[in-house]
């Protein structure tokens, strides 16, 4: 039977072959190939396969997509939030009922604003209108007063009496004052009065002024709000007396040019003094009635204080002086101290200032003054910081005691016209700022009732909170309204009933915004950046609120915001909890309906929790210090375990009650579907706890709920077997057993079988089960659907090829399509299962399993795995095996024919020429298989056929022993040119398959049958040389001996001395023994006879002592198995000698044979005891040829000495037994029976 190779591909096709010799014997090159190494990742199964099951495994897979679908469908949809205009939060704002002014109340309130816009004070500043009249129709406008009704009220307002004028002074500093003192500094304090418009300047072009007044009465120094203290009565100390002298001496001075009757029309005050500096800080706040606002002046001096004191306390402070021009300004003073009566002035001037009062703003003024002197000679230098503020006393209207709430009306007023103006504007981009005509009638209100900052700021506050709750306002602006409460709020300056209405505001804005944090899911969409800013502005304000000394102050009591906050939260998810509950609520109560439900319900939670940690959380976290993201996850934790747990368990009641899983269920696909889906979606929602603080992972409701589904997924894997099994056989049924792509190698089926194997594995995957225990069980569960799967593939695509004739031992035999795509199918599933361990995570699982069950549970888990794919591997193996086996049958004989031609062609024949009919048979199949089969099929295929050939070469070998040197010559050059074919340069077979058991007999028999029977006795002699080296156990005693080499004479030298435990081969327990000693190999000492020694009569350790010299040339000792052999024997006077055992020693390691001579003798060798070995029994090949006591004997030993024997190789293939072959060759039977003869010998 023959193979028929298909056609030999061209040049340029794609495959490769081993490394050949073509019928030249020169060597064919190979191509390179990389099956091994490509993985097909894009691979799709025939969609026919999948729809005889519905689809069913794809339906799973697909969860996983559809997943990440409402994931997109979730972003895109926040997208679209960005641009669609927010809701208007004043429908989900709480509002509360507010105070209406009566008509009354109203008018009252006209005439008082009348009234603060007629006597208006200080000059218009930016931003103040400078017209009465446009003030007058604002005020109409906001009131809605007809022209007449106005004319009344403003008539009436006309009536009242003037309020007086106040200005109000504070000296906040001075600075660069000149020194006026000895010791470089001066002690300044300022004087200060009202002056009416007569009064002149501070100085004259002339010089000093003509008249100079100075008011001599001593006017007790006022500050505004400040007692002085009355000086204790009692003897003072001398500190306290030089302060009250101090105090004595301070004047009020001014210079006037007119008459006396001219001066100040007001007290003249006068600020503390500030001792040693030119940079005092005063502080002091003066208050001065005004009767002529628009012509008096407001006149400041500042003068140095000097004390009256003696020279000689004078003289004292002359350490006090720095400079010479301080020396003499000293003895100045000390002169006019000296001279100066009680009452005389010795304060010096510093400089003045003058301001007119009618250029000052209503909005008051902080600035600096520069000083200026009292005549041209004069030099002064410095500046002056003071703050003015006009304001009015005594105003003549029914409010007049009711400052701030008069001014909280007007302002309610105002705001809520202005908001009600830009009513069709969105309210969130309005500033807030009130038009000019209000902010200059606010305005005057507040200087003229002279309310302090922090009463402004509270007014403002509660005018905007109020009218926020009905107009929304920006955040930002309402949160700088409360900062700028924080920073001029003042403790116990607020009645009782300010306090409380200022805590109603709070209370009221608070109601609010936590109204809208409770449904801040809907007003603030987080993708929305209008939307997060204006959230963060209210948990800006509500913290800020919360931190303020005022909020603490008028609501002594309240909550803490956080916790008011988190409440909120709780609530508010609570509520939107409910609201998406009733939305997804299922229409009937079938379980695919419930399943659904509570699918949708679990993922518009994800949805929401994605949000919360992604938006919200930072936000309340930075702002207000809130745990957003925990407090709603925990929330809505609890409120999804309580519904989830009752749907499970009527879901899995039902699971119980139905049949096991069979081929024909449809209905349970669905629902499985499902199931898994709700899976996925809890493990999604399970998976954000990993985002919560370490603190708050522990106890949650949803730790444990993947356990409501472990009965579904067990019944999923017994459904899938099944599925599996019959989407196989529709793969295999369809498969056309063609390549499915020029670039692989397998057809559909296998492609069919991966994909539904990678199906299962990746449902598995998306488990990700988090229990270890129950993962392993699952992993156990994909084990034995994907490998029970493999093994029915391979059993399968085997039957098909056996139903093709394959197997049938008749017909013709062709490397098909069919036999090759087979192969391949079943190899490219099998190399599938090694990616499992890897992808199912087997590390993983045994690591798990170790925390559970130890070290040895770990270990055992992960063995249970792998040998249940190593199961599986080794039975898809097989059934390669034995494809691959009829291979090798199938080609056998013809190789068996080749081999007959190459063993036998003519002995002028070269190898090459003989052995190429065999090599074109196998480079033509070889290269076929290599095209058409993965490598790891080609390697079992060219690892049989190699076998094949050995097998043949080892019969004809075996069949024809004895034969000349050349025929054995030429099977081992044939060997050598095979073992290159299938080799090829390690692209072939590598060693560990070349070297088979049939191979090494090949190479050694070959080699041993072709060297020559020199070469063969040499080799023996070599083999028990080794073999005396190896030897350590003294079974047959030991022989003591020197050798030595001698140059002087050319001659060996032998001693032999003693032998000890010899064997006892007589029957009277000793032997009688004697050595016989000779050169071997005997062809290299053809000179050299046999040496005997005495023989030692009853002893087992006789001592000889006699030497023998044989004479031998330096050459031959280094000829190769040169030796020198003791034959230990022993004497039998009626029959033969026994031979109680031999040594070899190596004459190439003889001692002197690099010395001239060895004059000592044998005193200069050291002794050398060597172990006796047993001569070996070579196996006889023929013992029928034997006859008589011969053959007896033989069959004897061979049964009862076998243990005996001591050999490296088989009889076949040692030296012996190819000298045994030779019966040709003379010298070979004789070294053969010889040595034979010696083995029999043996006692």
């Amino acid at each position: 039977m023959s193979v028929r190779p298909r056609q030999m591909p061209e040049a340029g096709s794609k495959g490769r072959s081993p490394k050949s010799r073509s019928a030249s014997g020169k060597k064919r090159p190979r191509k390179k190939r990389a099956d091994d190494h490509v993985e097909f990742t894009r691979e799709q199964s025939n969609h026919k396969v999948q729809e005889a099951d519905g689809n069913f495994f794809e339906s799973f897979t697909a969860l996983s997509w559809r997943q990440e679908n409402r994931r997109l469908r979730a972003s895109s949809e926040e997208d679209l939030v960005e641009d669609k205009p927010l809701p208007v939060e004043s429908q989900a704002a709480v509002k509360p009922d507010s105070r209406k002014l009566s008509k009354d109340e109203l008018d009252t309130l006209y005439k008082e604003l009348m009234y603060t816009i007629r006597h208006r004070i200080g000059t218009t500043s930016d931003g103040h209108s400078p017209f009465d009249e446009d003030l007058y129709n604002y005020a109409q406008e906001v009131f809605h007063i007809t022209e007449d009704r106005h004319r009344t009220l403003l008539d009436r307002a006309k009536e009242l009496k003037a309020p007086k004028c106040v200005l109000s002074v504070t000296v906040a500093e001075a600075k660069d004052l000149e020194a006026k003192d000895a010791n470089g500094y001066s002690d300044p304090y300022c004087m200060l009065g009202i002056v009416p418009p007569s009064f002149s300047p501070p100085s004259t072009p002339g010089g000093k002024p003509k008249n100079r007044l100075s008011f001599k009465d001593r006017q007790r120094r006022k500050s505004r709000g400040k007692d002085k203290p009355s000086t204790p009565t009692g003897k003072l100390s001398k500190e306290e007396k030089q302060e009250q002298r101090v105090q004595e001496m301070l004047r009020k001075k001014f210079v006037v040019t007119q008459t006396e009757d001219l001066i100040a029309k007001s007290p003249i005050l006068v600020s503390e003094v500030r001792r040693k500096t030119l940079n005092p800080q005063w502080n002091e706040k003066f208050r001065f009635e005004v009767e002529d606002l628009k012509n008096d002046r407001l006149h400041i001096d500042i003068w140095d204080h000097d004390d009256e004191a003696s020279i000689i306390e004078a003289a004292r402070k002359l350490n006090e002086v720095s400079g010479i021009k301080g020396v003499g300004r000293y003895f100045k003073q000390i002169v006019q101290s000296a001279r100066a009566g009680q009452d005389d002035d010795v304060d010096d001037f510093l400089g003045c200032i003058d301001i007119n009062l009618a250029r000052i703003p209503s909005t008051g003024c902080d600035q600096w003054f520069d000083l200026e002197a009292r005549s041209i000679r004069s030099k002064v230098q410095g500046k002056l910081r003071l703050q003015l503020q006009l304001g009015t006393q005594e105003r003549d209207t029914p409010y007049k005691d009711e400052a701030i709430r008069v001014h909280q009306d007007l302002y309610d007023l105002f705001v809520e016209h202005e908001a009600r103006t830009h009513s069709d504007q969105v309210f969130d981009k309005w500033d807030g700022n009130l038009s000019q005509p209000a902010q200059t009638i606010l305005h005057q209100h507040f200087i003229q009732q002279e309310l302090t900052m922090v009463d402004e700021a509270i007014v403002r506050w509660r005018a905007y909170s109020k009218q926020h709750l009905q107009y929304a306002f920006d955040y930002e602006f309402l949160y700088k309204l409360l900062h700028e409460l924080h920073n001029s709020w003042q403790p116990d300056k607020l009645t009782r009933e300010e306090e409380q209405d200022l805590a109603e505001s709070f209370a009221d804005f608070i109601e609010l915004c936590m109204s809208l944090l409770d449904q801040h899911r809907g007003l603030f969409p987080p993708n929305n950046k209008q939307a997060i800013c204006k959230l963060e502005y209210i948990l800006r304000c509500l913290q800020l609120i919360d931190d303020m000394p005022a909020y603490s102050k008028v609501c002594p009591f309240h909550a803490p915001m956080r916790r008011e906050i988190i409440k909120v939260i709780k609530q508010g998810t609570k509520d939107w909890y409910l609201k998406v509950r009733a939305i997804t609520k299922p229409m009937t109560h079938s379980d695919e309906e419930v399943l659904q439900s509570m699918v949708k319900l679990t993922y518009e939670i994800n949805t929401d929790v994605q949000k919360a940690l992604k938006y919200y959380n930072k936000l309340f976290l930075s702002v207000v210090k809130v745990d957003y993201f925990t407090v709603a996850y925990k929330q809505l934790e609890s409120l999804l375990h309580k519904d989830i747990n009752a749907g499970m368990e009527d879901i899995n009641v039902t699971l119980q009650t139905e049949p096991s899983p069979s081929a024909s269920d449809e209905e349970d696909v669905t629902i499985s579907t499902s199931l898994f889906e709700l899976y996925l979606a809890l493990k999604e929602f399970h998976a954000f706890k990993e985002s919560l603080p370490a603190s708050e992972k522990s106890e949650l409701h949803m730790d444990s709920f993947y356990v409501w589904f472990e009965p579904a997924i067990k019944r999923w894997f017994s459904l899938a077997r099944h599925k599996a099994f019959r989407r196989l056989e529709k793969a295999v049924e369809l498969d056309k057993v063609e390549l499915v792509h020029s670039m692989v190698k397998h057809s559909t089926s296998a492609v069919d079988a991966t994909c539904c194997f990678g199906q299962i594995r990746e449902f598995y995957r998306q488990l990700d089960w988090p229990d270890p225990v129950g993962a392993y069980t699952f992993v156990t569960l994909v084990m034995e659907d994907i490998c029970s799967g493999a093994r029915y593939y391979a059993e399968l695509m085997h039957k098909k090829l056996k139903a093709a004739g394959y197997f049938d031992d008749e017909g013709q035999f062709d490397v098909t399509d069919q036999l090759c795509i087979t192969l391949n199918n079943i190899e490219h599933v099998k190399r599938s299962l090694g990616s499992l361990p890897e992808s199912l995570g087997f590390a993983d699982i045994e690591r798990s399993m170790q925390k559970v069950y130890g070290e040895v549970g770990g270990q055992q888990s992960h063995r249970t795995l792998i040998n249940m794919m190593d199961s599986a591997d080794d039975d898809m193996s097989n059934k390669t095996s034995d494809v691959v086996i009829v291979v090798g049958k199938k080609m056998q004989p013809d190789i068996k024919k080749f081999v007959f031609h190459l063993a036998w062609a003519p002995d002028s024949a070269r190898t090459d020429d003989a052995i190429c009919p065999l090599m074109e048979y196998l480079d033509n199949n070889l290269k076929t298989l290599n095209m058409s089969l993965l490598r790891a099929n080609f390697d079992k295929i060219l690892d049989e056929i190699w076998n094949v050939v050995l097998k043949e070469l080892r019969e004809t070998l075996d069949g024809n022993l004895g034969k000349e040197s050349p025929f054995y010559c030429r099977l081992h050059e044939a060997l050598d040119i095979l073992l290159d074919l299938f080799h090829a340069d390690g692209e072939g077979l590598d060693e560990e398959a070349i070297q088979t058991e049939d191979y090494k007999y090949l190479r050694e028999t070959l080699t041993l049958q072709k060297a020559t029977t020199d070469e063969l006795i040499e080799q023996f002699f070599l083999e028990k040389l080794q073999e005396q080296r190896v030897e350590t156990v003294a079974n047959y005693g030991t022989l003591s001996v020197k050798v030595y080499y001698d140059n002087s004479d050319s001659s060996l030298h032998v001693e032999v001395m003693s032998g000890k435990d010899l064997p006892a081969l007589d029957t009277n327990g000793y032997s009688d023994p004697f050595v016989l000693i000779e050169l071997c190999p005997s062809h290299h000492f053809p000179s050299s006879a046999i040496e005997k020694t005495s023989i030692k009569k009853k002893t087992l350790n006789p001592l000889f002592d006699e030497t023998f010299k044989f004479p031998v040339a330096v050459s031959q000792l280094k000829q190769t198995g040169a030796c020198v052999l003791f034959t230990v024997m022993d004497h039998d006077v009626l029959a033969r000698d026994d031979v109680a055992g031999e040594v070899f020693l190596p004459l190439a390691e003889v001692y002197g044979q690099d010395r001239p001579s060895i004059p000592e003798g044998f005193r200069a060798v050291k002794q050398n005891t060597v172990i006796l070995i047993r001569p070996e029994l070579p196996k006889c090949r023929r013992p029928d040829k034997h006859n008589g006591t011969e053959g007896a004997l033989i069959k004897f030993l061979l049964l009862n000495f076998r243990f005996l024997w001591r050999r490296k190789y088989t009889p076949e293939t040692g030296p012996m037994g190819v000298l045994e072959t030779r019966t040709w060759d003379k010298t070979a039977q004789d070294f053969y029976k010889k040595r034979r003869a010696l083995a029999l010998q043996c006692g």
